[in-house]
């Protein structure tokens, strides 16, 4: 709980709350405080301690995460929650009409029903929650990478049917990297971006949109490439299409 939180008790209504772990954010402002991914009960607690804007980011998939209706009542007390990157993203989907903005690739996807499992945003952990792991949705965008790149779709179906078949919490960063390398008849691997380059990061790319949208900042990060991530999404589903947000 962010009560336990030293920093909490500095901020101000100046300040912005941040709920993330594994959705990373490069943006550094002395305004920001950062907080683990949120549990039921911490958005309200932070509007508590004055924080008037909020980015909600993460989740703890096996843990208890704010509510719908903690949400609408912290909406309803004046703050400014934007929802972005994973949990943070589907439930801005989900409370749009209530006041609760989105920002981001994932919400864009959720909202026009293209992302309807949140299993494809799962990822592994370590102990800071850093991502130990590659969510499954930028599996899907790094092998609609490679499908542009001219590798063969059937290749590249069995490498996403092999990962996705894998329990999430298995699905380290070695293990995915692993699995690509395996299945994959790359000659010319220099000519190939690794899947943990930042510009396959969907989520954190939504992260950082977010954050500067709050401070009102212009956007200074990588666009998404949608024929890559309409590409992603075929795999494994069919009539699959990617509509602007």
């Amino acid at each position: 709980m962010i009560a336990t939180e030293p920093r909490i008790i500095a901020t101000n209504s100046e300040r912005v709350a941040i709920f993330s772990g594994p959705s990373a954010n490069v943006l550094h402002d002395p305004r920001v405080v950062r907080f683990p991914p949120a549990s039921a009960g911490d958005l309200a607690e932070a509007h508590r301690l004055g924080i008037q804007r909020i980015v909600y980011a993460d989740s703890l998939f096996f843990d208890a995460s704010p509510t719908h209706r903690e949400i609408m009542e912290v909406i309803g007390s004046g703050v400014e929650l934007v929802g972005c990157a994973s949990a943070g993203a589907l439930r801005a989907a989900e409370l749009k009409s209530f006041g609760m903005r989105g920002v981001g690739i994932v919400c864009a996807l959720a909202r026009t029903g293209l992302l309807k499992d949140d299993g494809e945003l799962g990822v592994l952990l370590n102990d800071d929650y850093s991502a130990a792991g590659y969510p499954l949705l930028q599996v899907r965008y790094y092998l609609g990478y490679l499908l542009h790149m001219g590798l063969a779709r059937a290749e590249l179906a069995v490498v996403f049917a092999k990962i996705s078949s894998t329990y999430f919490m298995l699905r380290s960063k070695e293990y995915i990297e692993d699995t690509i390398e395996r299945h994959l008849k790359i000659l010319d691997k220099t000519s190939l971006l690794p899947i943990g380059s930042p510009i396959f990061d969907l989520k954190g790319m939504d992260l950082e949109r977010a954050v500067r949208w709050v401070f009102r900042l212009k956007p200074s990060v990588a666009r998404v490439n949608r024929c890559w991530l309409r590409s992603g999404l075929g795999f494994g589903s069919s009539g699959c299409a990617v509509r602007s947000p």
